[in-house]
């Protein structure tokens, strides 16, 4: 069975993504080949109309939107997916709503026992090469982790982060796995707020992200690029007060519990597809 997922764009990769890598042959060794025939959705907004039509699906935890999703034949093999806004638009139970899979990740990693580590932003990773997020970050006192980094170096800063401040959705799932507190902003127009709330309802969480201002509007024009120098400081006092005065997030430790537990019983049940 071939592991399936987004594997990025001119950009690079990005960590969500990329964490199917990381993750699943941990958690599955020796389960995977570069069998086209059979493939294996875990990680991202992979359930679409452009899987290819004649092989076999076996999903465990991805999500779809109403744009991409695709009308489910025998081809597909549902035992979990994202959230309940994904098990709706795909028609079938929200019984087969559980969560992410990237939560499993505290399988491998804890959190870090020094809970006054640093507060940390993460970006989508769409923008992380356009502007100077270092310098907004550096201003307001703050990490800053590029979705394109190692996946090992952006676990271990999460992990080591009293608090993580996220665009990047998977910025946030592996936080409330870690159970590091965590705060959604948008920066973006762009954030897809269906993936966002499909699996904070899958946690009982409501999506309630906080909005800040970006660092580049996308003009060449002189103005545009004056504001492109003001705005690091500006979104740096942002920043400093989202810190201030927004409470952080994270699921409760049974529901936390819960999630896990039938992932690892779905885990198990995929060993024997």
């Amino acid at each position: 069975m071939k592991l399936t997922y987004y594997a990025g764009d001119s950009v690079g990769p990005n960590f969500g993504d990329q964490l199917n890598c990381w993750m699943w042959p941990r958690l599955m060794p020796d389960f995977f080949d570069e069998d086209d025939s059979r493939l294996f959705l875990g990680i991202g907004t992979i359930i679409s109309q452009w899987m290819p039509g004649n092989a076999q699906k076996l999903v465990l935890g991805a999500g779809t939107t109403p744009e991409i999703a695709p009308k489910l034949d025998a081809t597909w093999k549902i035992l979990s997916v994202r959230g309940p806004l994904t098990a709706r638009v795909l028609g079938i139970s929200e019984d087969y709503s559980v969560t992410d899979p990237a939560m499993l990740i505290s399988n491998f990693i804890k959190r870090d026992a020094d809970t006054s580590g640093p507060v940390t932003l993460m970006i989508h990773h769409a923008r992380s090469k356009r502007g100077n997020w270092k310098l907004a970050c550096a201003l307001a006192g703050i990490n800053c982790i590029d979705p394109h980094d190692d996946v090992d170096h952006v676990i271990q800063t999460l992990s080591k982060s009293r608090l993580v401040l996220a665009e990047a959705m998977h910025a946030a799932i592996v936080a409330d796995a870690l159970r590091v507190p965590w705060i959604p902003v948008v920066i973006h127009d762009h954030i897809n707020a269906f993936k966002w709330s499909d699996w904070c309802h899958s946690m009982c969480l409501d999506y309630r992200p906080v909005v800040l201002s970006p660092l580049l509007d996308g003009s060449a024009a002189l103005g545009a690029r004056i504001r492109a120098k003001i705005m690091p400081y500006y979104l740096a006092t942002q920043l400093s007060k989202v810190m201030r005065t927004t409470a952080p997030m994270l699921s409760s430790d049974t529901v936390m519990a819960a999630r896990r537990d039938r992932l690892l019983e779905l885990v198990e049940m995929a060993k024997r597809e």
